[in-house]
C-alpha cells in the first residue's frame, strides 16, 4: 500500500491509503492525525495507526466515504508505523528520501508481537428485522474474527447464551490493550441466495469492552 494525498480538515490531516493496482491506485482506508498535536511534538518517536475503511469487494458513494474517513469505516483494513515530526520552511517542499538506517533500527522495537486474552460472553440480540427469523453475530478485532450462531428465535428476538469455554487468545503489533481500536460486532444473516452477508454492525473502542 502506498499511502498519498494528505489533504488538511479543520486542523486534522487525513491521510489515504491507497493500493497498488496495474491499472489504477484505489482508496482503501484513511487515518486522521491532529495537525496541531505534530506541530506541537506530541506524537511519540514511533506510534502504530489503524486504518479503517469500507467493507471488501463494494464500491459506490458509501464506500467511498467510509474509505476517506476512517472514523466512519466498518472493516479494519491494517496498521502503519509512523513517524511524524513537523520542521518550519519558508515554502512547502515535497521531498522523499530514504529513511536514517538508525531510525530503522529503533522501529525494531515496536514491531514485536504481544500475546493477548479475551473471553467472549453474548446473552442476546432483540429488535431484529424480521419475527422468528434466525441471525448470528460475527466479533471482529483488527484481523480476528469469532463467529456466534445457532439461536434460540423468539419473535425479533434471538438468545445466544455463548460463551467461551476458554479464554480466546490473538497476536499483534500491539503496544497494549488501548493500542487494539476498535471493536466490530456485526449483525449477520444467511441467505438463499448470496449465502452470509453482514447487514448492520456497530463499532466502539477497545475500551468500551
Amino acid at each position: 500500500m502506498i499511502p498519498a494525498q494528505i489533504p488538511i480538515m479543520g486542523g486534522r490531516l487525513v491521510f489515504r491509503i491507497f493500493d497498488k493496482d496495474s491499472v489504477t491506485d484505489e482508496v482503501v482506508g484513511a487515518i486522521n492525525l491532529e495537525a496541531r498535536d505534530i506541530i506541537d511534538g506530541l506524537y511519540p518517536s514511533f506510534f502504530w495507526k489503524n486504518i479503517y475503511g469500507a467493507p471488501l469487494g463494494v464500491s459506490g458513494k458509501s464506500s467511498r466515504m467510509m474509505n476517506e474517513n476512517p472514523e466512519l469505516g466498518s472493516l479494519w483494513k491494517g496498521r502503519i508505523l509512523m513517524q511524524v515530526v513537523a520542521e518550519k520552511c519558508d515554502k512547502p517542499v515535497r521531498k522523499v528520501q530514504d529513511i536514517p538506517e538508525e531510525d530503522v533500527l529503533k522501529s525494531k522495537e515496536y514491531e514485536v508481537y504481544k500475546t493477548f486474552q479475551l473471553m467472549l460472553y453474548v446473552h442476546s440480540v432483540f429488535c431484529l428485522p424480521k419475527e422468528n427469523e434466525s441471525y448470528n453475530l460475527e466479533i471482529r478485532i483488527a484481523e480476528h474474527s469469532m463467529l456466534v450462531e445457532d439461536p434460540m428465535v423468539d419473535g425479533d428476538y434471538n438468545r445466544f447464551r455463548y460463551r467461551t469455554d476458554n479464554n480466546i487468545t490473538f497476536t499483534g503489533p500491539y503496544q497494549n490493550v488501548d493500542d487494539i481500536g476498535s471493536v466490530f460486532i456485526y449483525l449477520t444473516k444467511k441467505f438463499s441466495f448470496g449465502g452470509v452477508k453482514r447487514i448492520a454492525y456497530y463499532r466502539g473502542d477497545i475500551s468500551e469492552f
